[in-house]
């Protein structure tokens, strides 16, 4: 398949569900990669779809570098 859920929880994280929320906003708002958000089990979650045919395994880091920069700045 080309859907992924995912979450990214870190030591310290309280609510996991409302960091979900905010890494993805903050990423909207400020990143390079747009991801969706989905409600699985009534829990939240970062949903990336890779669907290009070019993409490469360096960006799919990059987006996850991405992700916990923005996770260390909202713990910071």
């Amino acid at each position: 398949g080309n859907i992924v859920c995912y979450r990214h929880v870190p030591e310290g994280v309280d609510d996991v569900d409302a960091f979900q929320s905010a890494i993805r906003a903050l990423l909207f708002e400020h990143g390079e990669h747009y991801i969706a958000e989905a409600t699985l089990d009534g829990r939240q979650w970062l949903r990336s779809t890779v669907m290009h045919p070019l993409a490469e395994e360096a960006g799919l880091d990059a987006l996850l570098d991405e992700i916990r920069g923005i996770g260390r700045r909202i713990l910071a």
